[in-house]
C-alpha cells in the first residue's frame, strides 16, 4: 500500500509518496497567495508524484495534509492560518476528496505531522513523552504522548507559538514572535538564512544576533520543560539548521530558568531531515 503525505507551509508545499518506509518520490512547490493556485499547487504535487513512482492510484492508501494553522479536524477545514490566510475557512479535505476521487483524506496540523515524521522514520523512535517545535514561517508546536499525539478537547492543543514570552511597550510578544522568521524580517531586516549564512563566515553581528534568539528560545523552552517534563524536544523547521549558532544561549537559558536540577539535563536534538518531516508524519495519518 502507497501514502501520500503532503506539508502545506506558509513559503513551500511539499510532498512525498511512500511504500512502507521507502520514500518512492519527493517533490515542493512555492506556496502561492491564492487559494485557488494553493490548491491548484496541491493536486499537482499529488498528480506528479503518484506518475513519477508509476503507481496506480487506486493503490494509494490515503492522503495526508499537514497544514498550517488552527484546524477543525472533525470536519477538515481550516479555521485559521496566520502564514497562509488564502486558505481561511476552507474545508480541504472535502475540495480534495472530490478533485482526486480518493475518500481516504485527512488533515491534521504540520507541527503535529512533523512529530509524527520523527517518530514514525527520524530521530525520536521509540522514545514515549516527546515534544517537537518547528521553528520557520511561524512556531509550531507537537506533543507525543501515552505514544499518540495529543491534540487536546478540541484538536488544537500545543500551539506553543502564541505562548506569551515578554512584554514591549503595550505588546505582549508571543514565541512566534521572538523566533519565527517575523523576527528577523522586523528587527534585522534580513531572512533567517542571510544571517546564518553570515554567522558561517565569522560575522560578529550576525553571530551576537543568533546569540540573541537563543536566549528567546531558551525562555519558551523552559516554559515548556517545566510544564511537561518531556524526555526529549525536537527541534525542526528551517532555523533549526542554524542551532550550533544559538544553542550555547539556549541552554543557558534552560538552566537558568528550569526548576528541576534533573529536567535542567533534558535532551534537545535537531531533526535530521527538518524539510521533510512534516509530509512523511501526514503520510502516516492513517498509522500504517
Amino acid at each position: 500500500m502507497f501514502f501520500i503525505g503532503i506539508d502545506i507551509g506558509g513559503t513551500k508545499i511539499k510532498g512525498i509518496l511512500r511504500e512502507g518506509k521507502k520514500i518512492l518520490s519527493r517533490l515542493e512547490k512555492s506556496t502561492p497567495k491564492d487559494q485557488i493556485e494553493i490548491l491548484r499547487a496541491i493536486l499537482y504535487l499529488i498528480d506528479s508524484l503518484i506518475k513519477q513512482s508509476n503507481v496506480n492510484q487506486k493503490e494509494i492508501g490515503g492522503i495526508g495534509l499537514a497544514i498550517a494553522g488552527i484546524l477543525d479536524l472533525n470536519k477538515g477545514k481550516i479555521i485559521k492560518s496566520k502564514n497562509i490566510p488564502a486558505i481561511n475557512g476552507l474545508t480541504i479535505r472535502k475540495v480534495i476528496k472530490k478533485e482526486i476521487g480518493l475518500e481516504k483524506v485527512r488533515i491534521d496540523n504540520d507541527a503535529n505531522c512533523f512529530l509524527l515524521g520523527e517518530i514514525k522514520a527520524g530521530s525520536a523512535q521509540g522514545i514515549n513523552n516527546i515534544l517537537g517545535i518547528t521553528l520557520g514561517s511561524g512556531v509550531g508546536g507537537g506533543i507525543w504522548l501515552n505514544n499518540k499525539i495529543y491534540s487536546g478537547n478540541n484538536g488544537t492543543a500545543a500551539e506553543f507559538g502564541w505562548m506569551i514570552i515578554r512584554e514591549k511597550r503595550d505588546n505582549l510578544l508571543s514565541l512566534e514572535d521572538l523566533c519565527s522568521r517575523k523576527w528577523f524580517l522586523s528587527n534585522i531586516q534580513k531572512e533567517p538564512k542571510e544571517i546564518y549564512s553570515l554567522a558561517k563566515s565569522g560575522d560578529k553581528n550576525a553571530l551576537n544576533i543568533w546569540q540573541s534568539y537563543g536566549e528567546n528560545l531558551g525562555i519558551g523552552l523552559s516554559n515548556l520543560i517545566n510544564i511537561f517534563n518531556p524526555s526529549i524536544i525536537i527541534l525542526g523547521g528551517g532555523i533549526s539548521q542554524a542551532s550550533q549558532f544559538f544553542r550555547q544561549t539556549m541552554k543557558k537559558k534552560i538552566k537558568d530558568l528550569v526548576l528541576s536540577p534533573l529536567a535542567k539535563k533534558t535532551k534537545i536534538i535537531k531533526s535530521k531531515a527538518p524539510n521533510k518531516a512534516g509530509a512523511i508524519g501526514a503520510s502516516y495519518l492513517f498509522g500504517k
